[in-house]
């Protein structure tokens, strides 16, 4: 599977896919997005948005729904050099939790893991979450995951994400 060229487009939760002119575009699934969207490629939306706290909206796009990525691939080195990027909401899927930090330290970033749900305030790390596809919140991370952020240069350099990982 060939990601495409990103367009300056953004998908509505309903995955329909709307040419955008700002120039404020980040991609914020890199995978199969869906009746309606890209077909294993890059949708974009305005950065900025998002949901409430650190949860970037899928839509009715649910964690399951996304492509697996294997290491090795030419689409597991294109989804690291994108965690690697500013960026909100970077979600992406493996086999594995131990595919899911390889993911993670492929990209370069340099993250501590913390506690599952923890209190504790911090600009960048990241966190195992089990699915919460029961939870109010986030239905759509039905599978569990790694929660990450890296905000430890600003808002402009920062990013975030998922990455959903196989029960």
């Amino acid at each position: 599977m060939e990601l495409p060229t990103p367009l300056q487009s953004m998908v509505t939760p309903q995955g329909i896919l709307i040419p955008v002119a700002e120039p404020a575009i980040v991609p914020v699934v890199a995978a199969n997005i869906g009746t309606g969207g890209i077909a294993g490629g890059v949708a974009f939306a305005m950065s900025g948005g998002g949901g409430g706290g650190d949860h970037e909206e899928t839509g009715d796009k649910k964690a399951s729904d996304l492509d697996v990525l294997k290491p090795g691939t030419k689409e597991w080195n294109e989804a690291a050099k994108d965690i690697g990027r500013p960026g909100k909401g970077k979600n992406y899927r493996v086999r594995t939790s131990q595919e899911a930090e390889q993911l993670l330290r492929d990209s370069g970033r340099k993250l501590l893991e913390k506690p599952t749900y923890t209190d504790e305030t911090y600009k960048s790390g990241y966190e195992h979450h089990p699915n919460e596809r029961n939870s109010q919140n986030a239905p759509h991370n039905d599978l569990p995951h790694i929660k990450w952020k890296d905000w430890s240069e600003g808002k402009k350099n920062g990013a975030n994400g998922h990455i959903f990982y196989d029960e």
